[in-house]
């Protein structure tokens, strides 16, 4: 297996959309090696993202951020939502799972969800295979029965460290967030 450009959760080191897209299935496969450990995020130029976990019995979640995540910049259109109904992702639910998703429980379903990502970043979102993106991991912390409040808290603690961090960036001379 080749390897993707993945970094930790606070460095930056960017690969290419179809880099990513090529090598995501193999990303997959061995993150259900060891189910309940790490998120890997996909994060593109415009903050919009995707991102997947593996649930300690194998299940593979993929998500796409909402609008409720976007918080109105870059927000997906109607006919964006529309898409992602159409081709089987499912809404948002609340706290427990905030954007849209779709889940894996074979290789089949595991194959379709790549697909799905694959239509979802170059349609949906509107990448091209060129552009940057900024794929990171990092460890969910949690043992493998959490809830699912768990699971979101680590996610809310992530987003929100990534929020102070472009805080205090933004006030520094000469600094440019991108």
């Amino acid at each position: 297996m080749a390897s993707v450009d993945a970094t930790g959760p606070w460095a930056k080191g960017p690969t290419t959309v179809g880099r990513f897209l090529a090598e995501l299935f193999a990303v997959l496969e061995a993150m259900v090696e060891h189910p309940g450990c790490f998120v890997v995020t996909a994060e593109f130029e415009d903050r919009s993202y995707v991102q997947f976990w593996v649930e300690p019995d194998g299940k593979v979640i993929a998500e796409v951020v909402s609008n409720q995540c976007l918080g109105g910049v870059g927000a997906l259109s109607a006919e964006n939502e529309w898409s992602l109904l159409n081709d089987g992702w499912s809404h948002p639910k609340g706290i427990a799972l905030p954007n849209w998703w779709c889940d894996a429980r074979d290789v089949d379903s595991l194959r379709r969800v790549v697909a799905r990502i694959r239509r979802v970043v170059l349609q949906v979102l509107g990448e091209h295979e060129q552009n940057s993106v900024v794929v990171k991991s990092w460890p969910v912390g949690r043992e493998l029965n959490s809830s699912d409040l768990d699971r979101y808290e680590s996610r809310v603690l992530y987003r929100d460290a990534l929020r102070s961090i472009r805080r205090d960036l933004d006030g520094w001379a000469g600094y440019a967030w991108t």
